[in-house]
């Protein structure tokens, strides 16, 4: 029985419907923050999720990064948000998606120094902002596309200060296998997860419905604009761009933190 974790957001259900219609497969849904902690508990037994490139430096010693199945940017990102028209304090607060995600990364980086960070949902950061819970909010790509109509706008476009700073794709989260399944293993699941991907291409309208069914999402437009802005050509294999992203995400991540990790990173 293969353990298999994942975001309950289209892209994974779109990538993996395989495994999720398959009976040797036992498929769990879950908050990025809380895959993101899965991978870090060596208890947890996951032999594939997704992660977070942020989180990479943490899990390397248990996972390694598959070359399928993964989400870059060339367009869209992270933004750190604000109400509109609303005035910020020296220190503004700020609500993050989980403070193992590349975005975080980023916005530590880059972003101005903050007062309060408090973790929520990906689905709540949103409203956090638009309800002043918190100054400032971390908008991971899934609902960049509701921005204008919660009355929100961007403060920094963390995505455009990546691609003009590295002219490389920006790394979001990817798929990671447990070392111990060994490279036969793993091996066998690369080649069915882009099995997957095929099918999902070859009968797209069918597995539009099928997330339609399985995802938190109900707009199908958003649904539909998800699928095509975060599964392109690095998805079904990564690039050797791709993978200098996920390099310097993990140099980022490394100079904020001080932890590093020497295991392998890539499978194949």
């Amino acid at each position: 029985m293969m353990n298999i974790a994942i975001t309950d957001v289209p892209n994974d259900i779109y990538t993996l419907s395989h495994f999720i219609d398959n009976t040797d497969s036992k498929v769990r849904y879950e908050d990025l923050s809380v895959l993101n902690a899965l991978a870090v508990d060596s208890g947890a037994e996951i032999d594939l999720i997704k992660v977070s490139f942020g989180s990479l430096p943490e899990i390397l010693n248990s996972y390694v990064v598959l070359p399928v199945g993964a989400t870059f940017s060339y367009a869209e990102g992270p933004k750190i948000i604000r109400k509109k028209g609303r005035s910020l304090p020296m220190q503004p607060s700020l609500s993050v998606p989980g403070k193992q995600t590349s975005a975080y990364v980023l916005a530590r980086c880059f972003g101005p120094a903050y007062g309060e960070v408090f973790e929520s949902s990906y689905k709540t950061v949103l409203q956090d902002v638009k309800t002043e819970r918190a100054d400032l909010g971390l908008l991971i790509h899934e609902l960049n596309f509701d921005l204008e109509q919660a009355g929100c706008e961007v403060y920094m476009d963390l995505g455009a200060w990546w691609r003009d700073t590295y002219q490389l794709p920006l790394p979001l989260g990817g798929l990671v296998a447990r070392r111990s399944l060994g490279a036969t293993e793993m091996a066998e699941l690369v080649k069915q997860i882009q099995a997957s991907l095929r099918y999902a291409q070859k009968n797209h309208n069918h597995m539009i419905e099928r997330c339609m069914d399985l995802c938190a999402w109900r707009d199908r437009y958003s649904l539909e604009r998800s699928i095509e802005v975060w599964i392109n050509e690095d998805t079904i294999w990564m690039s050797d761009e791709a993978k200098m992203s996920i390099q310097h995400l993990i140099q980022l991540k490394s100079s904020v933190t001080g932890f590093s990790s020497l295991s392998k990173v890539f499978h194949l």
